[in-house]
């Protein structure tokens, strides 16, 4: 929240949503979920374009997440013609780490018991959670990113001390093929910090904002 309203003090019309089973929000929650409701909230703002006043122009939209929210920029903006920017943080590459799962009964077991004990989700069954999401993997792989990427502008932001998205896996195989395929069109920050940027927020934010004053 705090880039958000940072970028909305910058000019920008913010909208943030929580995805299905998360944080309290009704349903249920699933990776599938995730790509259908951040679809669903594209075609949210995009409705509210004919409403003068809250200013907002449909063909301009960007798209920006953190983490599992990286991936929901990235899958969705890949699939969306209308998208030209997207910003991802730390981006979760869900397909990476699901086609893992997938060959590993003991990560699945792992990710299954996560499910189970978590709080800030909502999973009624953790077995079928894992294994929608193992299914649909393949298809959401980073390195497949590059081609459906193409003619957009791309941030990707790395934290060096991640261990939840850890660089090596998810950032550096997508960020190589962006230099390769976007030039220009792709920009890579790499700030010294967490998963959470806890001590850089101010260096984030500000990345963010001078990428976002680019894509006006």
């Amino acid at each position: 929240m705090d880039l958000a309203h940072a970028a909305r003090r910058a000019g920008w019309n913010v909208f943030t949503f929580h995805y299905r089973g998360t944080w309290g929000s009704g349903g249920e929650f699933s990776f599938n979920n995730v790509v259908a409701d951040t679809a669903a909230a594209l075609a949210y703002v995009r409705g509210l374009a004919p409403f003068a006043n809250w200013r907002v122009d449909a063909k301009r939209v960007v798209l920006v997440g953190h983490s599992v929210g990286g991936f929901a920029a990235l899958t969705a903006g890949a699939a969306d013609t209308e998208v030209k920017s997207i910003a991802s943080i730390s981006g979760f590459d869900s397909g990476r780490v699901g086609s893992t799962v997938a060959n590993n009964q003991a990560a699945r077991d792992g990710w299954i018991a996560f499910f189970k004990n978590t709080t800030s989700l909502r999973v009624s069954d953790a077995d079928t959670l894992v294994t929608q999401w193992t299914a649909a993997a393949s298809g959401w792989q980073f390195e497949k990113l590059p081609p459906r990427l193409a003619k957009k502008n791309v941030l990707l932001v790395v934290a060096s001390k991640d261990t939840v998205t850890v660089p090596g896996t998810h950032h550096a195989p997508l960020a190589s093929a962006l230099k390769a395929s976007l030039g220009p069109a792709f920009t890579e920050v790499a700030l010294d910090t967490d998963h959470f940027y806890s001590d850089r927020r101010i260096a984030l934010t500000r990345a963010v904002l001078e990428w976002l004053e680019t894509q006006r």
